[in-house]
């Protein structure tokens, strides 16, 4: 999200019965002291990982958010410990001095030391484990002419997609999945992460998923599905920026969405650091003529 939203809240004034007039909406707005935003992921895959870092701006700001530079940042398993340096090339980027590979059952601890205090606090950390996955073993896509824009037309479709593997057995697991097309991520958004639970989607054990996408593709498309394992806060995290991205009620029936929580301590700082297993097939989609 480009903003995060602070509480708002909005005096309705009702139309007068008795002169037929109404009076103008005042807006009452709480602002807050600025705050450390964190976007990291460590994954089973080896690469340089990255860690962002910026800070939270005024609601009505239209600026881009502040970029945190010269913080030092750490990533440790208990065993390894990971530095991470900016990237000279992009502000408030810190990538890994070396590529590497999280292990799957290890917990990554995150800590992050600024240069320079923000709403005076320097010091924040955050923990997460990188929990077992299901591993794509293999995939199959169908392309089907979208029916809420008529059938036949090809300008819009929709994108079936099985994935074949081991869905682990106990009960408990949490998965975002992502989907390319020729290489490039169409979910690219936090708030279109699409995140699901093993016995609440009744996918616990199974060995094939199927999955739905209202996107358009054609038979020259390289279709890829990556499923990726997040904790429990991560799949809650994701619950609350959509909550947020979709808005609320203007008259105040259900309330303002609060800020969704993540993971980081230290300054009530916002964001997410996610240990997660990745991994993803690709494949050719056949289409389907009704």
């Amino acid at each position: 999200m480009k903003k995060l939203l602070y509480t708002i809240s909005i005096i309705i004034v009702l139309f007068s019965s008795c002169n037929d007039s109404y009076q103008e909406i005042e807006w009452e707005v709480n602002d807050q002291a600025s705050r450390l935003i964190v976007v990291g992921e460590i994954t089973n895959e080896y690469k340089y990982h990255t860690i962002l870092l910026k800070q939270s701006d005024s609601y009505f700001s239209n600026q881009a958010l502040p970029k945190v530079s010269g913080a030092t940042i750490s990533v440790t398993d208990g065993e390894n410990s990971y530095d991470f340096v900016e990237d000279l090339n992009s502000k408030g980027t810190y990538k890994s001095e070396i590529e590497f590979a999280g292990i799957k059952g290890n917990t990554y601890t995150l800590t992050i030391e600024l240069e320079t205090a923000i709403n005076d606090e320097t010091l924040y950390s955050a923990t997460c484990k990188l929990n077992g996955g299901f591993d794509i073993e293999s995939a199959m896509s169908f392309i089907y002419d979208n029916p809420l824009e008529g059938a036949g037309s090809g300008d819009s479709t929709v994108l079936l997609t099985y994935i074949y593997g081991v869905e682990p057995k106990e009960i408990g697991n949490y998965y975002a999945i992502n989907l390319y097309k020729n290489s490039i991520l169409l979910n690219d958004t936090i708030d279109e992460q699409e995140v699901f639970y093993d016995d609440e989607s009744g996918v616990n054990g199974e060995n094939v998923m199927a999955f739905f996408f209202f996107e358009t593709f054609q038979q020259t498309d390289t279709v890829t599905i990556e499923i990726r394992s997040v904790d429990k806060g991560y799949y809650e995290f994701i619950d609350g920026v959509q909550q947020v991205a979709q808005g609320y009620d203007p008259f105040g029936f259900s309330g303002p969405p609060a800020n969704p929580i993540g993971n980081i301590e230290g300054g009530d700082a916002f964001g997410y650091f996610l240990a997660s297993y990745v991994s993803k097939y690709s494949t050719m989609p056949v289409y389907v003529k009704e």
